[in-house]
């Protein structure tokens, strides 16, 4: 029969594995936004930049698989997303549990919606473009994000607007540490921010490719 130091001791335990996960989440997470972001970006610039957008056609004549770089180290990023909001549903107490729930389940739509994005760049588009077809440019146009008025942008920008909603709720349950409670007002900037960016896109589905949208 269990004592009530052995419940305390699992779920300390349970805790602990939590937060390593998490941990390990966390920098899965920086790597992918790292390897995606500016090293991903600063390869495919070095070697074979992509051309600005003007039809299907040219963005299939320019295209190199290295352009897709940025695309695989993304999926890092997602499984590090996933992996962080997972501990931190496990370490949320019974008065967090909902709103948890709430993260998490946002949390998946956001890696539904991102990791099509990502197939879409990485294996159909490419294939799209390198045996290019008259037919093919449409699904080209529509689905990459070489193109910033594609429907590619408006799945990544609400999307990540999803994951923004996510990190909102998720925020309450970073509260032990100091340096949780700032990570937890990051979240909620990091909500807002994303919540905006899918709003904007409403308005302008190419301000990504504007000034504003670069910075």
């Amino acid at each position: 029969m269990q004592t009530n130091e052995d419940v305390i001791l699992m779920r300390a335990l349970r805790a602990e594995d939590a937060d390593r996960f998490g941990s390990a989440g966390a920098v899965l997470t920086v790597v992918g936004i790292v390897l995606s972001g500016p090293i991903g970006l600063m390869a495919v610039t070095l070697t074979h930049p992509a051309a600005p957008w003007t039809s299907a056609e040219a963005y299939a004549r320019q295209f190199h698989w290295v352009q897709t770089l940025p695309f695989y180290a993304g999926f890092v990023l997602l499984a590090g997303c996933i992996m962080l909001m997972a501990a931190l549903f496990a370490v949320a107490d019974n008065a967090q549990r909902p709103r948890a729930a709430a993260a998490l389940l946002a949390t998946a739509a956001f890696m539904a919606l991102i990791a099509f994005n990502y197939i879409c760049q990485t294996t159909f588009v490419p294939a799209l473009a390198r045996g290019y077809e008259p037919a093919f440019a449409s699904a080209i146009s529509t689905l990459s994000l070489q193109n910033p008025k594609s429907l590619a942008w408006a799945i990544e920008m609400w999307g990540y607007g999803l994951f923004g909603i996510a990190t909102w709720l998720m925020a309450p349950v970073l509260d032990r540490t100091p340096v949780e409670r700032a990570a937890s007002r990051l979240m909620i900037a990091n909500g807002v921010m994303s919540l905006v960016g899918g709003f904007v896109t409403t308005i302008r589905l190419d301000w990504v490719a504007t000034t504003a949208g670069c910075r």
